[in-house]
């Protein structure tokens, strides 16, 4: 019999007939561990090792053999309250290894530096996520840590045998996922526990925009030629580019990554690969490669190009529909729900409370997401990872580890296609039937979200289809105000919305073709959006000239205000911008609006500057237009674009180059247009 440990050995085979002079023919490794049978009768799912000798450069293995169902386990290196060694503070080393077939190496490895105290019953705890089979505990003091003297290692086994192991919550199973918890080792605490933290969008390539090419011919471009006869074969490299287009909605922390093709080394089929991104001005931003790593951005557009190169033109041709992964951490993360009974995740009802599973014994537990708390712009497809953690530590467990599994169990939840709740005449149908002391509560659940998701696929067909848009406009204001005396504060807002968006359109139309019949359609939908305020409300309020910025803190009377100075400032800006865009000059009417704007807006407002700017360029006088211009360049790109005629930072630069050269300042000119070049290049980077 072997005493626990590892060890090795060859398996030669030799030719009979000279077993001398050949030599071996065949040399087959042998490895051959045994576990350590160091638990305790008492519980069988730990191990103690006691008064093991530590030195400078000392090492310890053991091999021990994983119970059934055990999924992580936590380890202690403890000074023994009855030595009396004298010794120095010390670090050790702590190595452990589980091999998998056909697994990573460095998934199954575990690795960590710890700090032992020079007292007794001092110690180290620390847990490691573990799978079924034979795990490696490798204890080492550090070679530079002065110091002998004895510690006691302990291993104890924890956990759950979670079945599936990785929750998947998806419209196939009513984005539900349910999970079978079974405790083989021992009586386990159940406290589920988890979060989703990432997301993950995937992008397809732009199809008009993919390009495979050759590379030019020569050394530098061209895998070495091999002679073949009398001639040399030369192997051109393939180039194959793909493009990805992605919107950013706030600023923070992305990272690209190509699913099967990043993270291979010798395995990879590629010959090289590299990731650019870019911002809608072809600024380049920052570069990968096949070892993606996050990327801080601010909030806009952006181009991810992605170059793979082959010598195979069929392989890479198969990679033309490459899918690119944009996965962003969740500044909240979203808490999952876990409840008894399938029922339960429908009625909110059954949530699972903290109870113990017993030896031998299953229980199910069902996860849930609100889909109302995941982050504006997620769409279909879309999909969020995190973790989730099944037990918690007893009674007989205090003193050990932490509370879970180390890292968790991994989960995900892929956003499915959303439905509308009701049709028309179904909405129609149970508004009519409700009493009056209902209807606003009916009203709010049915007709409101029915009106927004109208008024959102009407913005999207405003601008190309003039006849339908007008139809639909028609329709929506009147189903607005059949419910306008509902008392619902929605209803009204919605009202406010759809004016708000039809004088978007009405100023699109007149920047196409601006003419005198543009003009009058614009105003009148101004003069509607003015007309929908109402009267005296913003002679009440003390506090007109106060920009606040944070509105949730408000009360009502202050929110309404807001509300409604907003619309006032963007239909009186519109007809100001409007008439000095026709006529050029000031009158009598410009003067009474511009009067009302400055009354209701600070002198810094991006929208007094842009006027002025508009002002006095008509004037031609553009010293004082350049100001003005100079100050809308310094604000954010975002309140540039919702100003009532909203601007463009490129077209503001080339509008203040003309400027300069209206002015004559030919000192300027030159270095303006070398800084246009570089903020805003004509084309994007080679790779």
């Amino acid at each position: 019999k072997l005493a626990p440990g590892q060890y090795f050995s060859w398996l030669k085979v030799y030719d009979e007939a000279r077993p001398e002079n050949m030599g071996a023919l065949v040399k087959v490794p042998i490895t051959v561990i045994i576990p350590d049978n160091g638990r305790s009768q008492l519980l069988g799912d730990t191990a103690s090792f006691t008064n093991v000798e530590f030195g400078p450069g000392t090492v310890v293995r053991k091999f021990l053999q994983v119970p059934d169902g055990a999924s992580w386990m936590d380890y202690k290196i403890v000074v023994p309250k009855e030595s009396k060694s004298v010794y120095a503070d010390r670090f050790f080393y702590v190595h452990c290894l589980q091999m998998s077939k056909l697994g990573s190496y460095a998934k199954d490895e575990y690795k960590t530096r710890a700090y032992l105290a020079n007292e007794a019953g001092e110690e180290i705890i620390r847990s490691v996520a573990v799978k079924n089979g034979t795990i490696e505990v490798c204890v080492a003091q550090f070679w530079k840590s002065e110091g002998t003297g004895p510690v006691d290692l302990q291993v104890r086994f924890r956990g759950i045998e979670a079945s599936p192991s990785e929750a998947t919550m998806m419209a196939q199973n009513g984005s539900v996922a349910k999970v079978v918890l079974n405790s083989k080792i021992r009586s386990t605490r159940i406290s589920p526990s988890g979060k989703l933290k990432f997301w993950h969008q995937g992008l397809r390539p732009e199809v008009s925009l993919t390009k495979l090419y050759t590379l030019r011919s020569g050394y530098r471009d061209e895998i070495l030629p091999f002679r073949l006869g009398s001639s040399y074969i030369r192997r051109p490299i393939w180039n194959l580019e793909l493009q990805y287009k992605f919107k950013q909605l706030e600023a923070g922390q992305v990272k690209p990554n190509l699913p099967n093709i990043n993270d291979l080394l010798y395995e990879s089929p590629l010959d090289s690969q590299m990731c650019m991104l870019y911002d809608e001005n072809k600024q380049l931003i920052a570069c990968t490669d096949a070892w993606p790593s996050s990327i801080s951005i601010a909030k806009g557009n952006y181009v991810m190009r992605v170059c793979l190169r082959h010598e195979n033109e069929e392989v890479l041709s198969n990679l033309k529909q490459t899918i690119l992964i944009i996965s962003r951490p969740l500044g909240d993360p979203i808490s999952i729900s876990f409840h008894k009974t399938l029922s339960g995740t429908i009625d909110g009802s059954n949530s699972f409370a903290p109870c113990f599973l017993d030896q031998g014994t299953e229980r199910a537990v069902y996860l849930k997401v609100d889909p109302s708390k995941l982050p504006k712009g997620a769409m279909a497809g879309d999909t969020f990872t995190g973790s989730v953690t099944y037990c918690s530590r007893g009674s007989r467990e205090k003193g050990w580890g932490g509370d879970g599994r180390p890292n968790g169990y991994p989960v995900s939840f892929v956003l499915p296609v959303k439905r509308e709740n009701t049709s028309r005449q179904k909405l129609k149908v149970q508004v009519e039937e409700q009493t009056e002391d209902s209807k606003s509560k009916v009203i709010k659940t049915y007709v409101v979200p029915s009106i927004k998701s109208r008024i959102a696929v009407w913005k999207s067909v405003n601008l190309k289809h003039k006849d339908m848009f007008e139809q639909e406009t028609k329709e929506i204001l009147n189903l607005i105000e059949k419910y306008q005396d509902s008392n619902v504060e929605e209803i009204g807002d919605l009202k406010m919305d759809l004016l708000r968006i039809f004088i978007d359109w009405a100023v699109a139309e007149h920047q196409n073709s601006p003419n005198a019949d543009t003009v009058s359609v614009v105003e009148a939908a101004c003069n509607r959006l003015l007309d929908s305020i109402p009267d005296g409300i913003l002679d009440k309020n003390p506090i007109a000239k106060v920009d606040f910025d944070d509105a949730e803190e408000k009360t009502k009377p202050e929110k309404d205000f807001l509300k409604h100075k907003s619309n006032l400032l963007k239909a009186l800006a519109v007809k100001v911008l409007v008439k000095l865009g026709i006529k050029g000059e000031m009158d009598a009417t410009i003067e009474t609006d511009l009067q009302t704007i400055a009354k209701f807006s600070v002198a810094s407002d991006p929208l007094i500057n842009q006027i002025k700017m508009e002002r006095f360029d008509k004037l031609q006088n553009y010293a004082s237009s350049l100001v003005y211009l100079n100050k809308l360049l310094k604000e954010e790109s975002g309140k540039l674009s919702s100003l009532a005629f909203s601007l463009d930072k490129k077209e503001l630069f080339q509008r203040r180059l003309l400027c300069l050269e209206r002015l004559g300042w030919e000192h300027i000119i030159e270095v303006e247009k070398t800084w246009i070049k570089k903020r805003y290049p004509q084309r994007f980077e080679i790779f």
